[in-house]
């Protein structure tokens, strides 16, 4: 048995990891470390050497965590980070920017949003309260967190499925090292291989 000083903050994500399903990653560790850039969380590794480790920014601060380790299967739970409203809204307005770039959205967005209003009502475009226009996000400063997210998440998923696109194939490198890369939704979205 091994004892370990931990933060509160990684004690609470590595307890919450027990239950969580999190998404799997396949690759040697300098692959996997690659594919963590940015993002906060606990690793599990699946190989001859058993891992745990809570990492933090894209580094590993506590715990087993074996740098030179080989190909073998992993399980990186993403650490729920409390979201900034203004941060988030900043982070999805470069996303749809640069997807715009690639493919008109205008269209495409209000489509969708009228298809997912009902479940997402800060979609419907009759309110205004979420408006993609030449590529450009607008938010009404009344719709919180907890609406934004998932409303951006189920409108871009469908966007890149009408126009035919891949997220991996889209100009977001820089941006996947941004810390709210995994919060937003869009980590587990690239690694789940959807849209």
């Amino acid at each position: 048995m091994t004892l370990l000083s931990l933060s509160g903050e990684a004690a609470q994500a590595i307890w919450d990891a027990r239950q969580a399903e999190g998404a799997g990653l396949q690759g040697d560790a300098a692959t996997v470390s690659q594919q963590l850039a940015g993002q906060s969380g606990v690793l599990l590794g699946h190989g001859p050497e058993r891992s745990l480790s809570y990492w933090q920014a894209g580094k590993p601060l506590h715990g087993v965590w074996y740098p030179e380790a080989g190909e073998q299967e992993w399980r990186f739970m993403v650490q729920a980070q409390p979201l900034d409203r203004t941060e988030l809204v900043q982070f999805w307005s470069q996303v749809l920017a640069l997807t715009h770039r690639r493919a008109a959205l205008d269209e495409v967005w209000r489509q969708a949003s009228l298809e997912l209003a009902a479940d997402h009502p800060a979609l419907d475009p009759f309110t205004r309260e979420i408006v993609v226009r030449t590529g450009e996000l607008s938010v009404d400063p009344g719709v919180d967190t907890d609406e934004l997210r998932p409303a951006l998440l189920a409108a871009y998923r469908n966007v890149l499925e009408r126009l035919g696109l891949r997220i991996q194939d889209l100009p977001l490198e820089n941006l996947r090292q941004h810390e709210i890369w995994s919060a937003s939704g869009l980590a587990e979205m690239m690694n789940g291989g959807r849209a």
